[in-house]
C-alpha cells in the first residue's frame, strides 16, 4: 500500500484550463505548470473539444505524447443511462459507444459519464432505473475494451439514482468487467453521504476521482482547500484503498483562469500530495 497520494497523477479538465478554444498551446501551458494529466471535456464542446473532431484529436494526441501528458475524458451530458424505457435506452447506448470511440481516437485512458444527467429518480421506478444503469454499462463494456477506454460512472448530486456510491457499486458489479468502474466526485458525493466512507466502500472499483471542494450545501466546483472538505482525511481514505487511478480537478470560473488558475491548481495538487 502506498504511503501517500504523492505518486498519483493529478490534472485538470480542458474547459477549466481554457474557457474557449482549447488547443495544443493550452496543452503546453498545462505541462509547463507541472501537470501530466488532462481530462478532455467532451461535455463542453463549445469550449473547444469534440469527440468526433479527427483533426484536433490527432494534433492533441501527438502533442500529448511528446509532452508526456496522459488523457482521460468526460462524456457529453446527454446520455440518460437510467432511462427505464429500453427502446430509448438502446439508442442512447449506441450514441455513447460513438463517444467511447472518439475518446479512443484521442488516446484517452478513461471516460467519465453521468448516468442520469439532470434526471431525478422517477417516482416508483428507482429499481427499474438502477437496472437500466447496470444494463447500459454492461452493454458499453465491449466498446470500452475495444477502444482501451475505461468507463467510470460518476456519483451525482442528491436525488439521482446514482447519487449513492452503493447504487453505483450494484450496477458496476453486475457488469463485472475491468473496463467499467466508478468516478467519485467529491463535490457530489459529500452532499449525499460521508465522502470518506464512500471512498472506502467503492474501493478498487474507482477509476477516477473528481477533486472539487464545496461547503456541504451545494455543488460549487472549488479547488481543494477552498471549501470545507477535510482533504487530509480524504487522502487517508484514498491511501487505505491502495488507489492507483486518476485525480482530476474541475475548478469553475470563479476560480480564475489562465496562468493564475494553473498556478493555484498546481499548488492545491502539491498540498494534497503532501
Amino acid at each position: 500500500m502506498s504511503a501517500s497520494v504523492a505518486s498519483l497523477p493529478m490534472g485538470l479538465r480542458t474547459c477549466s484550463i481554457a474557457r474557449d478554444g482549447f488547443d495544443v498551446g493550452h496543452l503546453r501551458q498545462a505541462r509547463e505548470a507541472g501537470f501530466e494529466l488532462v481530462e478532455l471535456s467532451f461535455n463542453r464542446p463549445a469550449q473547444g473539444i469534440s469527440f468526433d473532431d479527427q483533426v484536433k484529436a490527432e494534433a492533441l494526441r501527438t502533442e500529448a505524447e511528446a509532452l508526456g501528458i496522459t488523457f482521460v475524458s468526460h462524456a457529453p451530458d446527454e446520455f440518460w443511462l437510467s432511462n427505464p424505457d429500453r427502446a430509448e435506452l438502446a439508442e442512447t447506448i449506441r450514441a455513447a459507444e460513438r463517444v467511447v470511440q472518439g475518446a479512443s481516437m484521442y488516446g484517452a485512458r478513461a471516460m467519465v459519464i453521468h448516468c442520469c444527467p439532470g434526471k431525478a429518480v422517477v417516482p416508483g421506478r428507482a429499481a427499474e432505473q438502477l437496472d437500466a444503469v447496470g444494463h447500459a454499462l454492461e452493454s458499453l463494456a465491449p466498446a470500452c475494451e475495444r477502444g482501451g477506454v475505461r468507463l467510470a460512472a460518476e456519483t451525482m448530486i442528491p436525488g439521482r439514482v446514482t447519487s449513492s456510491v452503493e447504487n453505483l457499486i450494484t450496477a458496476v458489479e453486475r457488469v463485472d468487467s475491468p473496463w467499467v468502474g466508478i468516478c467519485v466526485d467529491t463535490n457530489h458525493a459529500n452532499l449525499s453521504q460521508d465522502l470518506n466512507d464512500a471512498v472506502r466502500l467503492a474501493g478498487s472499483r474507482i477509476v477516477e476521482f473528481h477533486l472539487n471542494d464545496n461547503h456541504f450545501v451545494k455543488e460549487e466546483h472549488l479547488l481543494p482547500y477552498a471549501g470545507a472538505i477535510d482533504w487530509a482525511a480524504f487522502a487517508r481514505a484514498v491511501v487505505s484503498i491502495d488507489y492507483e487511478g486518476y485525480m482530476i480537478m474541475e475548478p469553475g470560473g470563479q476560480c480564475g483562469d489562465g496562468t493564475d488558475l494553473l498556478t493555484a491548481a498546481h499548488e492545491a495538487a502539491d498540498r494534497l500530495a503532501q
